[in-house]
């Protein structure tokens, strides 16, 4: 193996953080660019009223719980390039790419089956025929642009994978700004166009996402960078990759969705349970988690993509370092985070707390103190997880979670709170146990996985 190319960097400076660091800053964005529209256009059609908030909320959530499976899956397209890449296995990085356009559009043709159920969905939840009426067109709307929305995450894992981040992060930006400008046009009715509300935010996404996914196809076909990737050659499904894919990516998707739903039934069903204050306190506190947790993804998906392509190149070792880096990293992000909630928790539970209801208050400070436990402990399996993802590990992975994080983690918290023991502290403390000792069985699985090959060659 040539170690000359720049592209290999075995002694990269500073550990290894500058590489990652080049890769983890322009995938923020990017990664973050479908949620962030969900938001902007939150923020806009809150103008129209509580009813038009609420159910572009529901319809919203429904629709990435969906597409939640087919995201968690496309993230080990990034991992088959950055390995092929690695390798320098060139055409076989092209048919990785076509790999992930295949599967986003049968992904999005499952999704739009779901068009017609748009207002049986939405009923089983209970909501009311106003409600509904406005919730299911939004979610409708939503699933016919799946197909390029995943396509754009497609090709973004892609360029990620090679080490282009700063292509998807572009794309990314235009694709919000068409998004914004769009929801200015229609959800209010500027410049003459049709004043449609919730509808006109739900286009001005589909917009964006297909604006986003057009600009990065024209880049992945048509950039004379790319055709060493054989791209124009390489246009058809190869359904051995895609054997792969399904093999290793199915794991990677249910792990996506357990996720969620473990955290959902932590939220509503088990805090929700003590009462309204310790919901809306929970509330307050999972803004600031997911406000901590998106920058430590990014540095994630760099783990993929480095641990992928040193070993792909043979490098375990520089594989292992790069993992141990990004550990650094993200410790070091979360314990800073947690300093400054710790340090402004009563400021930043102000900001949300409109009501100054000094129960919630009291509350939401206990709940900052355990989501700084939380974002320690989680470091290690957010580095861990992506880490063996970038080897193609993911059923064990899926197993270790779903045990730990259902057996602890939530059989836990009930069992302590029938036994009365602990209060509402019970669950959190459940929570934290289950996410230190998924770090620590993922930090073996991967050190010995390395090792081994190391020895194998």
């Amino acid at each position: 193996m040539n170690q000359s190319t720049p592209d290999i960097q075995p002694q990269a400076a500073f550990f290894g953080f500058s590489e990652i660091l080049k890769i983890a800053v322009p995938t923020l964005f990017s990664s973050i660019s479908l949620i962030l529209m969900q938001f902007t256009n939150a923020l806009m059609v809150s103008r129209l009223g509580p009813d038009v908030l609420a159910a572009q909320l529901s319809g919203s959530t429904i629709y990435l719980t969906l597409i939640a499976f087919f995201l968690g899956t496309m993230t080990c397209i990034t991992a088959f390039v950055s390995q092929n890449y690695g390798a320098k296995n060139f055409a076989r990085v092209g048919l990785c790419g076509w790999l992930g356009l295949w599967f986003a559009l049968g992904s999005g043709i499952i999704l739009l089956l779901t068009i017609p159920f748009a207002q049986s969905i939405f009923g089983l939840l209970g909501h009311g025929a106003a409600l509904i009426e406005l919730e299911a067109p939004y979610f409708q709307i939503l699933m016919a642009g799946s197909v390029t929305a995943l396509g754009a995450k497609a090709l973004g894992n892609f360029f990620i994978g090679i080490q282009k981040p700063i292509i998807p992060v572009t794309t990314a930006i235009i694709g919000y700004a068409v998004n914004v400008f769009v929801n200015y046009l229609l959800i209010f009715g500027h410049f003459g166009f049709p004043q449609l509300g919730l509808v006109g935010s739900a286009i001005g996404i589909v917009a964006g996402t297909t604006c986003e996914f057009v600009l990065n196809f024209i880049i992945f076909f048509f950039s004379k960078k790319m055709q060493k990737f054989e791209i124009r050659k390489r246009i058809k499904c190869d359904f051995t990759l895609l054997r792969d894919l399904i093999k290793i990516g199915t794991p990677a998707g249910i792990i996506f969705v357990s996720d969620m739903l473990l955290w959902m039934v932590f939220m509503i069903v088990i805090i929700g349970s003590f009462g309204t204050e310790h919901l809306a306190a929970m509330a307050i506190a999972n803004q600031y988690w997911r406000l901590c947790f998106v920058p430590a993804s990014a540095i994630a998906m760099a783990t993929t993509t480095l641990v992928g392509f040193y070993a792909g190149a043979k490098l375990f070792k520089v594989a292992t370092r790069r993992a141990y880096a990004a550990l650094l990293l993200v410790e070091s992000l979360m314990m800073g985070s947690g300093l400054l909630l710790l340090l402004f928790k009563d400021t930043l539970i102000g900001w949300f707390n409109s009501t100054h209801d000094p129960i919630v208050h009291e509350i939401a400070s206990s709940f900052l103190i355990f989501v700084v436990l939380m974002l320690v402990s989680h470091a290690m399996v957010l580095v861990f997880l992506s880490a063996l993802r970038g080897v193609s590990d993911t059923f064990f992975p899926l197993c270790v979670q779903f045990a730990t994080g259902w057996g602890i983690g939530i059989l836990g918290a009930l069992i302590l709170i029938k036994a009365n023991v602990g209060g509402y502290s019970a669950p959190w403390i459940a929570v934290v146990l289950y996410m230190s000792l998924l770090g620590a069985i993922l930090y073996l699985r991967f050190t010995r996985m390395l090792r081994k090959k190391e020895q194998t060659g």
